[in-house]
């Protein structure tokens, strides 16, 4: 199988019209296949703020949970 390659945008500027419109974000689901922490340290404190419920599956390796 080849390799693949996609660009990759911190949630903190894919989802900033969200937080420029003043909307909120009711349920943000995040499976990302062992990238928890790379995709959740780039919501920034004002999309925190937009977003009131996280689903987030996070696989028991090393210490993801703890950090989690």
């Amino acid at each position: 199988m080849g390799r693949h390659s996609n660009q990759v945008v911190p949630l903190s500027i894919a989802l900033n019209p969200i937080v420029e419109k003043g909307e909120t974000i009711s349920i943000l689901k995040v499976d990302v296949e062992g990238m928890e922490h790379e995709v959740v340290s780039t919501i920034d404190d004002e999309l925190w703020k937009c977003i009131q419920q996280v689903v987030l599956e996070v696989h028991d390796i090393g210490d993801r949970i703890a950090w989690m």
